[in-house]
């Protein structure tokens, strides 16, 4: 029953992201007031998470793991600022895309890194997915990208596999929550301190969807944290490639973007690449 971790989490984060869109879409509302007001939230409910599960907070203090944990917090505050900043300029059924060119190097790098993560159908499986989801956004020659959000592009598929990698490494140690509470409290500083103005655009309505969309954030990463325990990177990032399919038919009905068929189409790859390595493993 494992597998119901990723699944379930790429419901809950993909539910996030088109509430995250709504609020962007809110007039004085920008990917600075969204980081700098909503990621205290978030940790909020991250703590409130931890008081919930109560796991070790620092089950290592080894040289070695704090080390590849502070790695772990630039990259996560980057990768923020840069997803953010472009889902203010994007659509979001366009940015999911740019987000699945991720998972091509996190597949191909820890198949490399780790031999527990080296099976042939996962590997075979997890590209057919990412690839088809990426061919259904491939639309007259291109792809449909504003320039805020080549950054994010370029920066995702360099940093992407190291995040991995290091996130696979520390949930050997730690518990999702626990890492994460102590990843998200560097973060959310750095957060508040970039953008502490934006507090002044604080609404009753901006503060709600905040909430909501910061709650689903938080059950999607404690259960993709255990995803990665239990069923490893690849598999992980196979079952997590539904999201991108799950957020497009969101952005259909909530945001009413274009329909293509393609993405359609893509979504039964995905199914089918999915329960082939269910059955084949």
């Amino acid at each position: 029953m494992h597998f119901l971790f990723p699944l379930v989490g790429s419901v809950s984060q993909g539910t996030s992201f088109v509430i995250d869109k709504t609020i962007l879409s809110m007039r004085r509302v920008s990917f600075r007031t969204h980081i700098g007001v909503g990621f205290p939230i978030y940790w909020l409910m991250l703590l409130g998470a931890f008081f919930i599960f109560r796991p070790t907070l620092f089950p290592s203090t080894d040289i070695y793991y704090l080390g590849l944990m502070g790695i772990g917090i630039l990259l996560s505050l980057a990768t923020n600022i840069f997803y953010y900043r472009a889902l203010d300029a994007d659509e979001l059924s366009d940015l999911e895309i740019v987000d699945l060119f991720r998972n091509i190097p996190i597949i191909i790098v820890t198949s490399i890194l780790f031999a527990d993560e080296r099976n042939p159908i996962l590997f075979a499986a997890g590209l057919a997915a990412s690839l088809a989801v990426i061919w259904s956004h491939w639309q007259r020659g291109h792809f449909s990208m504003q320039k805020r959000t080549v950054p994010f592009l370029l920066w995702g598929i360099a940093a992407a596999p190291i995040s991995a990698a290091i996130a696979k490494v520390l949930l050997a140690v730690w518990h999702p929550v626990a890492l994460f509470l102590i990843q998200d409290t560097f973060v959310t500083l750095a957060a508040m301190y970039l953008y502490q103005r934006e507090f002044k655009k604080i609404t009753a309505k901006l503060l709600g969807l905040l909430i909501l969309s910061s709650a689903l954030s938080v059950g999607g990463w404690i259960l993709f944290g255990l995803s990665y325990q239990r069923l490893g990177v690849v598999h992980t990032t196979l079952l997590f490639s539904l999201q991108p399919l799950i957020v497009y038919f969101a952005s259909l009905i909530i945001l009413k973007e274009p329909h293509h068929w393609k993405k359609t189409a893509a979504f039964f790859v995905v199914l089918a690449a999915i329960l082939a390595a269910e059955f084949y493993r």
